[in-house]
């Protein structure tokens, strides 16, 4: 929904470039600005020296021009202009132009003023949205040739379909994930179904770690931990188990890949590394140990 405000210019740097906005261009300043709305709510206007680029629902677009001058309203690729509606149709002129690849035309409407001083709306009709703009000629300045209000080129970003995209990617990259992780526990533990396992651990101690795990679980006979891709080039850690009177004992483990299986459960255990100021410690706690032993 349009929020009624006009919207201040906002300068923001400019660099190439990732996400897509009208004609197709792609642009490093809307990625922040897209971030900026998903983080706040607010998505700016984006000035430059040839455009102006404006968050499509956000803000109220304006376009200045001034006669004897040919003003473009950029749109998004892809888009088919079904009308265009102008308020004066006396004083000001549309035309419709297409640039771009054929299979993903960007559609433009020329916008000529007649006069000095006057102001109307335009409304654009496509087969995605509708476009809502304010056209402004202003006033001739006295002892000039003609106004400074000129207005080059408006074009358009959607913060709203960007941040759903984005959602919608993050969906699909989670539910692979899912699916990874249950593909690696059958492979490691022969189990099909994950729900049989205890993924109830806490992770603790050092946060730098190289071989902070990145997944831990049992099987109820061996226990399996995930490092990270960083710990591939530092030292092996030592794993460390605690009894029940207290004592550490070393216990061996073997590697598959970037996974430690280490042979029967625990209830406390510590991977270290390294020695004095050095040392790095992460200290692993099985939380469901305690409620399998109350239930035997």
């Amino acid at each position: 929904m349009l929020r009624s405000k006009i919207v201040p210019l906002v300068v923001l740097a400019v660099a190439s470039v990732a996400p897509a906005l009208a004609g197709g261009a792609t642009d490093t300043a809307v990625r922040d600005a897209t971030r900026q709305f998903a983080t706040t709510g607010e998505a700016p206007v984006i000035e430059r020296s040839d455009s102006i680029i404006y968050p499509f629902g956000e803000s109220q677009p304006v376009l200045q021009c001034t006669p004897l001058r040919a003003c473009d309203v950029e749109l998004e690729a892809g888009e088919v202009v079904h009308g265009v509606a102008l308020g004066d149709t006396e004083r000001w002129i549309t035309s419709p132009l297409y640039s771009g690849d054929p299979e993903a035309l960007v559609p433009h409407v020329v916008v000529k003023p007649r006069d000095y001083g006057i102001s109307t709306n335009l409304i654009v009709t496509t087969t995605r949205r509708t476009y809502h703009l304010t056209l402004e000629a202003p006033e001739k300045p006295k002892g000039s040739a003609e106004s400074d209000g000129y207005v080059r080129r408006v074009r358009f970003y959607y913060p709203g379909d960007m941040v759903q995209q984005w959602s919608d990617a993050a969906q699909v990259e989670a539910s692979l994930a899912g699916r990874r992780r249950e593909a690696t526990v059958a492979s490691l533990t022969g189990a099909m179904d994950p729900g049989g396992l205890n993924f109830d651990y806490k992770v603790s101690g050092s946060r730098w770690a190289p071989f902070r795990p990145v997944t831990l679980f049992d099987d109820g006979h061996h226990t399996y931990i995930q490092l990270p891709a960083s710990a591939a080039s530092s030292d092996a850690p030592a794993f460390l188990a605690k009894t029940a009177s207290g004592d550490e004992v070393i216990l061996n483990y073997r590697m598959n890949g970037s996974w430690i299986v280490v042979d029967g459960r625990f209830e406390r255990a510590e991977l270290v590394a390294g020695v004095g100021s050095s040392r790095r410690t992460v200290k692993l706690t099985n939380r469901g140990f305690e409620s399998d032993r109350e239930g035997r």
